[in-house]
């Protein structure tokens, strides 16, 4: 993937139906390639609200209530890091070229605001690392 191109959301969506219209509007007809999303919109243990044809959701399968997740579109090959994945970390990996080819991680992170340890989380640092 010609790293010059990729665009990538971030965005919270406070589980919000409205706010997951508007990202999913932005992944189908803005050509976004990547979403880093916090707070996605769950019903009945499942994220709802974002697709994108011939891409991806992920997200921790383990969890009932993931608070985080990353979706893909269709020009990103993308795998999912599952030993660095829980409900508040999403964890990839994509190839990118920059003159050669790179692995690059890529990661969306939920910082609960009731947390009584100070960020960064100890996932997140595992992450970075």
């Amino acid at each position: 993937m010609d790293s010059a191109n990729l665009q990538i959301t971030q965005i919270n969506l406070p589980h919000c139906k409205v706010a997951s219209s508007v990202l999913n509007h932005r992944l189908h007809k803005m050509q976004t390639d990547l979403a880093l999303v916090q707070e996605p919109w769950i019903y009945k243990k499942g994220i709802k609200g974002l697709s994108i044809r011939r891409g991806h959701t992920f997200c921790d399968t383990n969890s009932e209530k993931p608070r985080s997740c990353i979706v893909t579109g269709p020009r990103v090959q993308a795998r999912m890091l599952g030993h660095l994945t829980s409900r508040d970390v999403t964890a990839i990996q994509i190839d990118m070229f920059l003159m050669e080819k790179r692995e690059v991680v890529l990661g969306s992170v939920y910082l609960p605001y009731d947390s009584t340890d100070l960020p960064p989380s100890k996932e997140m640092v595992s992450l970075i690392r």
